[in-house]
Protein backbone atom coordinates (compact mmCIF):
# COMPACT_ATOMS: atom_id res chain seq x y z
CA UNK A 1 0.00 0.00 0.00
CA UNK A 2 1.45 3.33 -1.26
CA UNK A 3 2.27 5.02 2.36
CA UNK A 4 0.21 8.48 0.71
CA UNK A 5 -2.63 6.63 1.52
CA UNK A 6 -1.80 5.34 5.01
CA UNK A 7 -2.49 8.69 6.33
CA UNK A 8 -6.25 8.25 5.70
CA UNK A 9 -8.15 6.83 8.36
CA UNK A 10 -10.02 4.62 5.85
CA UNK A 11 -7.07 3.65 4.14
CA UNK A 12 -4.98 2.30 7.49
CA UNK A 13 -8.53 0.53 8.38
CA UNK A 14 -8.69 -1.16 4.59
CA UNK A 15 -4.58 -2.33 5.20
CA UNK A 16 -5.23 -3.67 8.72
CA UNK A 17 -8.13 -5.94 7.85
CA UNK A 18 -6.30 -6.80 4.40
CA UNK A 19 -2.82 -7.92 7.13
CA UNK A 20 -4.97 -9.30 9.71
CA UNK A 21 -8.36 -10.04 10.09
CA UNK A 22 -8.86 -11.33 6.49
CA UNK A 23 -5.60 -13.86 6.65
CA UNK A 24 -6.42 -14.63 10.62
CA UNK A 25 -9.66 -14.86 10.55
CA UNK A 26 -12.01 -15.43 7.81
CA UNK A 27 -9.91 -17.27 5.78
CA UNK A 28 -8.42 -19.57 7.21
CA UNK A 29 -12.39 -20.33 9.05
CA UNK A 30 -13.36 -20.75 4.83
CA UNK A 31 -10.72 -22.78 4.23
CA UNK A 32 -11.68 -25.26 7.15
CA UNK A 33 -15.79 -25.54 6.38
CA UNK A 34 -14.68 -25.84 2.46
CA UNK A 35 -12.19 -28.63 3.28
CA UNK A 36 -14.33 -30.31 6.01
CA UNK A 37 -17.10 -30.70 3.77
CA UNK A 38 -14.71 -31.55 0.62
CA UNK A 39 -15.93 -28.00 -1.01
CA UNK A 40 -12.90 -26.32 -3.62
CA UNK A 41 -13.92 -22.29 -2.81
CA UNK A 42 -12.83 -19.63 -4.51
CA UNK A 43 -12.37 -16.09 -3.09
CA UNK A 44 -12.65 -14.26 -6.26
CA UNK A 45 -12.35 -10.47 -4.28
CA UNK A 46 -8.87 -11.53 -3.47
CA UNK A 47 -7.85 -12.02 -6.69
CA UNK A 48 -4.16 -10.32 -6.52
CA UNK A 49 -4.35 -7.71 -9.32
CA UNK A 50 -7.70 -6.81 -8.38
CA UNK A 51 -6.57 -6.07 -4.52
CA UNK A 52 -3.74 -4.54 -5.69
CA UNK A 53 -5.78 -2.27 -8.22
CA UNK A 54 -8.49 -1.78 -5.00
CA UNK A 55 -5.62 -0.77 -2.38
CA UNK A 56 -4.84 2.41 -4.86
CA UNK A 57 -7.87 3.90 -5.15
CA UNK A 58 -8.08 6.86 -3.34
CA UNK A 59 -9.65 7.16 -0.02
CA UNK A 60 -12.86 9.72 -1.27
CA UNK A 61 -13.46 7.02 -4.30
CA UNK A 62 -15.60 4.63 -1.78
CA UNK A 63 -18.61 3.47 -2.06
CA UNK A 64 -19.51 4.81 1.26
CA UNK A 65 -18.09 7.99 0.75
CA UNK A 66 -19.77 8.53 -3.16
CA UNK A 67 -22.87 7.81 -1.30
CA UNK A 68 -22.83 10.07 1.45
CA UNK A 69 -21.79 13.12 -0.31
CA UNK A 70 -24.59 12.60 -3.54
CA UNK A 71 -27.36 12.51 0.01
Amino acid sequence: MPSALLGHPLSLIQYLDLKTYLVGDINTKVDRASMAHSLEVREPLMDHPLVEWLSNLRPNSSCATARASCS
